[in-house]
């Protein structure tokens, strides 16, 4: 059985950036890791949801968040945000460590689906090197691990109100490709 780890970027003390509608990366992408967690109960994927524990430093925060997705053992792990930009920037990204072949395999994979399903401009995979930001996440897993970005503060109306549905099935339809 193949397991996938849905972390929930930020935590519910530091929520993330507030988008268009005044809805927390936090609480938006809880809210999708939970349908996925849903979605994928009796299939032959297992989907298990990570929320970050607000403790004292981002470091302590990715190494705990590192140990207990690590104990689980996935098979990949993807750690859900958005951009916080509010002023003209839009479009996905799927960011991967830099030299995972895998997670540039599954960021490529990922972001097709973002860009058959959303509506916003493809803004590619990017891949990421130790002190850049989002770092400590994809070197710490031991699965390959992406973050995804699938918009900008600014486009959350749009998706939220729009494009819902097809945000989450990107994602549905990702996982069961793996």
């Amino acid at each position: 059985m193949k397991k996938v780890a849905i972390c929930v970027g930020h935590n519910s003390s530091a929520q993330g950036a507030m988008g268009s509608l005044g809805i927390s990366e936090y609480v938006l992408n809880s809210a999708i890791a939970n349908i996925l967690e849903q979605r994928f109960r009796d299939t032959g994927v297992k989907v298990k949801v990570f929320h970050r524990l607000p403790i004292q430093s981002y470091t302590k925060q990715m190494k705990d968040l590192a140990k207990r997705v690590n104990k689980f053992n996935p098979d990949l792990a993807i750690e859900l945000h958005f951009n916080a930009g509010m002023s003209k920037p839009k479009g996905h990204e799927v960011l991967y460590y830099h030299d995972s072949y895998n997670g540039k395999k599954y960021a490529t994979q990922l972001d097709s689906y973002f860009d058959m399903l959303l509506p916003n401009k493809d803004r590619g995979i990017k891949g990421i090197g130790v002190g850049d930001r989002g770092s400590q996440f994809l070197r710490r897993m031991r699965a390959p691990a992406l973050i995804a970005e699938p918009f900008f503060a600014n486009e959350q109306g749009t998706i939220v109100n729009e494009h819902f549905n097809d945000l989450v099935q990107a994602y549905e339809e990702f996982i069961k490709g793996i």
